[in-house]
């Protein structure tokens, strides 16, 4: 957060801000999606969780919303969100493991290859909304 800026000052800033990576929107879908360090930077990791979520995100911009968000987790600990999400993502040795409304401990209704991980995922929030009546 910054404060005192001028109100030119504050739109360069976010700009800049922006142009960096950061989210500097309320509506930047990336905000719905949680992902751990993953690896190489966590040597529990089995996917690069960090790396692929922006992707994530702007697959399934869509579907996402603050009653589905997705959770990425390198591994079964979960580290970065404990709680359950309308879908966790668990990398391991056979590829990633696609939990639906729980934590990365639960069970997966399925397993996909990373390559396979983003069509996945967007097939899932699409059936998720659908099933909720919004398409």
């Amino acid at each position: 957060m910054v404060v005192g800026l001028t109100q030119a000052a504050a739109s360069s800033f976010a700009a800049t801000a922006e142009n960096l990576g950061f989210i500097v929107r309320a509506d930047d879908p990336r905000r719905h999606v949680i992902a751990c360090a993953g690896a190489p930077i966590c040597s529990s990791a089995h996917i690069a969780a960090r790396a692929i979520a922006p992707r994530i995100a702007e697959i399934v911009a869509p579907q996402l919303s603050a009653a589905f968000d997705i959770h990425i987790s390198g591994c079964l600990k979960g580290c970065a969100h404990a709680k359950a999400t309308a879908l966790t993502v668990v990398g391991s040795p056979d590829g990633c493991a696609l939990i639906a409304d729980g934590s990365a401990r639960d069970v997966p209704f399925a397993t996909v290859g990373i390559d396979e991980l983003p069509a996945a995922i967007e097939r899932y929030a699409r059936a998720k909304k659908r099933e909720a009546g919004h398409v």
